[in-house]
């Protein structure tokens, strides 16, 4: 895929961001950074947690997707990309289920 601007997505758009690896201490490093919630960083924590396990944080994940993503779309427009289709495929992801050390797919 090339260049894409905001006029060419409609609803319904999937866009194969392909795959990638969740490595665990690459995940916990950016949670003791950034987001140190118990669930994010410790096992036992984590399994008395509502999530019942280790996860990511979803900034973490954001943080996977955007460079999954940008690639695919961006390819050679630099930084004339708009933001705002950055904004909208942002507000229209959802997790489906959460992040873990493990390989992942995306689409946008």
């Amino acid at each position: 895929m090339g260049t894409i601007a905001f006029e060419d997505l409609s609803p319904g758009t999937v866009i194969d961001l392909g795959e990638v690896k969740v490595d665990r201490e690459e995940m916990l490093a950016f949670s003791h950074r950034f987001d140190p919630q118990p669930f994010h960083l410790d096992e036992e924590a984590a399994e008395r947690s509502a999530l019942g396990r280790l996860c990511a944080s979803g900034w973490f994940t954001a943080c996977l997707w955007m460079r999954a993503y940008c690639p695919v779309t961006c390819r050679g427009c630099g930084w004339r990309f708009a933001a705002r289709a950055d904004t909208a495929a942002v507000l229209a992801s959802a997790w489906w289920r959460s992040s873990a050390p493990r390989t992942a797919t995306g689409s946008a």
